[in-house]
C-alpha cells in the first residue's frame, strides 16, 4: 500500500473501524474490465476519479490509459482527475484501454466514446442496450448501408464519428449450415420452427447417413430443441449452424 492509500485509510477510519461515507455504505463495488479480464474492486470513497480507479485496478501509470465508464445506454470518457460519484445507480462498470486516443460513434443519434480503434457488435449492443429483436445497421453515404454482424468489428478510425441506428430485426435472413467442413446457405424466418431448419438443412446436403439422428448446434455449442422458433432460439443474420448427430436423439 502507498503513501496515499495509508494516509486515506486513516483519514477514513471512525469508531469500531467502520467508514462514514453519507449513505449508510462502507465501500462501493465497481468492476474494471482491461484486455477481456474482469477485476472487481471495493473503494471506500464514494467519489472516485480515473487516476484512482485505475491505480486501483492495477493498471500504471494512469496517464496512459483511457477509461469509459459503462452503462446502459451509456459509454463516455472519464476524465483523470474527473470525479465519479459512485452513490448514483448504475455508475459501478467500467472499460480501460491502453491508449491516448478517444473514438466516437452514434447510436440512434446518442453519442457514444470508445478506447480503442475497434468495436464488436455485441459491446455494441451491450452499452447501447439493444435488444435481440433488433439489429445494428452501420450507416453509410455512398455505398448501401451495411448491418452489422455479430462476429464483425467497426473500425472507429474509418470515418470519424462512425453513425450506427437501430432497426427491426429482418423476418427472412439467410444463415450458413456447416456439416462435415462443408458449408450451405439457407433462408430462415424468425417464427419457423428450428425441426424445419433442420430438414431444409438435411435436404440441402443430401443423402446423409441416419438424418433422423441430427441436431443443429449454435457456435456456442448448444443443442437447439426442435420445437423453438428461429427467434427464441437467437438465430441471426449470417449465423453458423453446425449440423451433427444429436445427443439426445436416439436411433
Amino acid at each position: 500500500m502507498d503513501t496515499a492509500d495509508i494516509r486515506e485509510s486513516e483519514d477514513d477510519s471512525v469508531e469500531g473501524g467502520r467508514r462514514d461515507v453519507g449513505d449508510g455504505r462502507d465501500s462501493y463495488k465497481i468492476t474494471v474490465a482491461y484486455d477481456g479480464i474482469e477485476t472487481e474492486l471495493d473503494l471506500r470513497d464514494p467519489m472516485a476519479d480515473a487516476r484512482k480507479i485505475l491505480r486501483s485496478a492495477g493498471l500504471e501509470p494512469p496517464d496512459g490509459y483511457v477509461l469509459i465508464e459503462l452503462q446502459k445506454p451509456g459509454a463516455r470518457s472519464v476524465g483523470l482527475d474527473e470525479d465519479v460519484d459512485l452513490r448514483e445507480p448504475g455508475r459501478e462498470r467500467f472499460q480501460a484501454f491502453l491508449s491516448d486516443r478517444l473514438f466516437t460513434f452514434t447510436i440512434d443519434q446518442r453519442g457514444y466514446e470508445w478506447g480503442a480503434v475497434n468495436i464488436s457488435e455485441p459491446e455494441l449492443r451491450d452499452i447501447a442496450g439493444v435488444p435481440e429483436d433488433k439489429v445494428l445497421v452501420l450507416e453509410r453515404e455512398d455505398e448501401p448501408d451495411d448491418v452489422i454482424e455479430q462476429d464483425q468489428l467497426v473500425d472507429l478510425a474509418v470515418r470519424g464519428t462512425e453513425r450506427i441506428r437501430t432497426d427491426k430485426h429482418p423476418d427472412a435472413f439467410e444463415i450458413k449450415v456447416i456439416y462435415n467442413g462443408i458449408e450451405k446457405k439457407l433462408k430462415v424466418s424468425l417464427s419457423e420452427l428450428i425441426s424445419s431448419v433442420l430438414a431444409k438443412a438435411i435436404a440441402a446436403f443430401g443423402n446423409l447417413p441416419n438424418p433422423h439422428t441430427l441436431a443443429l448446434y449454435n457456435k456456442q455449442g448448444r443443442e437447439m430443441p426442435d420445437g423453438e422458433t428461429v427467434a427464441q432460439a437467437k438465430v441471426k443474420k449470417g449465423d453458423k449452424l453446425l449440423l451433427r448427430p444429436s445427443a439426445v436423439k436416439a436411433g
